[in-house]
């Protein structure tokens, strides 16, 4: 009896390729794999020495057998065999990662801690933390740190879900550690921009709170400035003043994460400083974001810009990449600051 397809419901009268949880019809299987994700051929299901659904991705992935043979295991570092079975995952750079089911067979779940089999998941985040799991635990909720599933002895802090080895690296209430982060970002701004934060130590909220502050609730603020001003009117003519300032800060983000936001919020106070009550949101959160790509430069985080330059957000993340093309012109941070002040 001819195997019926998974997708066009039809018997498959010639060659079919097992998915393992599916059937494809040679029709079926073109729709479905676009060619081998390598080198970008074309192939026939008997072409493919390998062939998958990506378990991150949800699409298709099929391999030539020329193209798994320049594979190595991840694991023991042989030859993949392209006439053997392999198990392939995708990654995040682009690169396949292969490993032989010898090796996948010693390898456990990050989630549960049981065996793996044919049905593993491989994920891995930017930061390059990388991790398998079994088909259940992939489906786990994200860590607050890594966003990777997290395992089932996960910690909950404040609503948020985290792996036990990144939940010993955020800063909670009352934690010294923010003391440390706030003095080395005051320090860069200072130093970089000859300009000293007029705002006291950081107010560590939850989330909950946190939106309180804000006044509305909005799921990617980790951070919060709040400025006050008075108008002080004369006989002939009236002026704005500063009266005080003040930065809020989520609680549970690692010390890199920390200094990030509070580069972001202290540069609210830099543009307020020069720039009073300027009203440009999209150039605003795109500078201040920009300043704090420029501090992770200089701690040596280049790979968190990655993120935050790709942020598809319309103001963060549109924000950061035109304040990012502006500043060759511009000569930098100061020059920005001017070109801002025309647009006021």
């Amino acid at each position: 009896m001819s195997p019926i397809c998974s997708h066009c419901k039809k018997p498959s009268h010639s060659e079919y390729a097992d998915l393992g949880n599916e059937i494809l019809c040679p029709s079926c299987w073109e729709k479905h794999f676009q060619g081998c994700r390598i080198c970008g051929k074309k192939l026939t299901i008997s072409e493919a020495a390998f062939f998958m659904t990506d378990p991150s991705s949800g699409q298709g992935e099929a391999y030539c057998k020329k193209c798994v043979s320049s594979l190595t295991c991840q694991g023991c570092r042989r030859k993949i065999d392209a006439h053997s079975s392999a198990i392939i995952f995708g990654g995040t750079s682009g690169k396949p990662l292969a490993y032989c089911h010898s090796c996948v067979s010693k390898m456990s779940c990050y989630g549960c801690g049981q065996s793996l089999d044919s049905g593993v998941h491989h994920l891995q985040t930017s930061s390059g933390k990388q991790a398998f799991y079994c088909a259940e635990c992939a489906q786990h909720p994200p860590c607050r740190v890594c966003s990777l599933p997290v395992p089932v002895t996960r910690e909950v802090y404040e609503g948020e879900n985290y792996c036990p080895e990144c939940f010993t690296k955020v800063l909670k209430y009352s934690d010294p550690r923010l003391n440390e982060c706030w003095d080395r970002v005051v320090a860069f701004f200072k130093k970089s921009y000859g300009f000293s934060c007029r705002s006291p130590l950081p107010i560590m909220l939850s989330k909950d709170k946190l939106s309180e502050v804000i006044g509305s609730r909005i799921e990617s603020e980790l951070g919060f400035y709040n400025v006050s001003y008075v108008q002080e009117r004369g006989l002939l003519s009236s002026k704005t003043r500063f009266v005080k300032c003040q930065i809020y800060l989520l609680c549970g983000l690692t010390p890199e994460q920390t200094e990030e936001v509070l580069a972001h919020e202290i540069c609210h106070d830099l543009v307020a400083f020069h720039l009073p009550q300027f009203r440009n949101k999209l150039y605003e959160e795109g500078f201040c974001q920009y300043v704090a790509s420029e501090y992770n430069l200089s701690k040596g985080r280049a790979r968190m810009n990655i993120a935050l330059f790709k942020n598809p957000d319309p103001i963060y993340g549109e924000g950061a990449r035109i304040i990012r093309s502006w500043a060759p012109g511009c000569g930098g941070v100061q020059g920005i600051l001017q070109k801002l002040k025309t647009l006021r």
